[in-house]
């Protein structure tokens, strides 16, 4: 009986960590914004979450480093909505990190610390809510770092 207990607990403690979304890919990659140093593009992914009822969209980016250098790659995230609301350029929507030499970076969303590179587009199953009508890479600026 006790075995039966702990499996079931334990069952339900890993069901709980696997993650319910499922991501989907809804547009080819687009340039978003380049610099001689680094490329970055853009798709839109929806994530369902059918458990929850939850289906959203996101932008999706592309850091690509196009040299043979470790660069220090930095920028705002300058995001317009539907509803006039505006990001401001302060900590919350400031980004940085490092990109080795050619590598090219592909956040997940499955992976938490990745989430912060996803810009909020919609509400796929609330059409009245506000969505995403322009995002903006500002001072989008890549350093060799020595």
């Amino acid at each position: 009986m006790k075995n039966k207990i702990f499996f079931l607990f334990f069952s339900l403690c890993i069901s709980s960590l696997i993650a319910q979304e499922t991501q989907t890919v809804k547009s080819n990659w687009v340039v978003a914004q380049e610099t001689k140093e680094v490329l970055v593009s853009k798709r839109t992914v929806q994530l369902d979450d059918v458990k929850n009822g939850m289906h959203r969209e996101y932008v999706q980016f592309k850091y690509q480093n196009k040299t043979t250098s470790q660069l220090l790659v930095s920028w705002y995230f300058a995001a317009k909505y539907s509803n006039n609301q505006v990001t401001k350029l302060d900590d919350e929507n400031y980004r940085a990190f490092l990109l080795d030499p050619n590598q090219v970076f592909i956040p997940e969303f499955s992976k938490q610390n990745d989430k912060m590179y996803f810009v909020f587009k919609q509400m796929i199953n609330m059409p009245n809510q506000p969505h995403l009508e322009d995002i903006s890479l500002i001072k989008l600026k890549a350093s060799i770092v020595k």
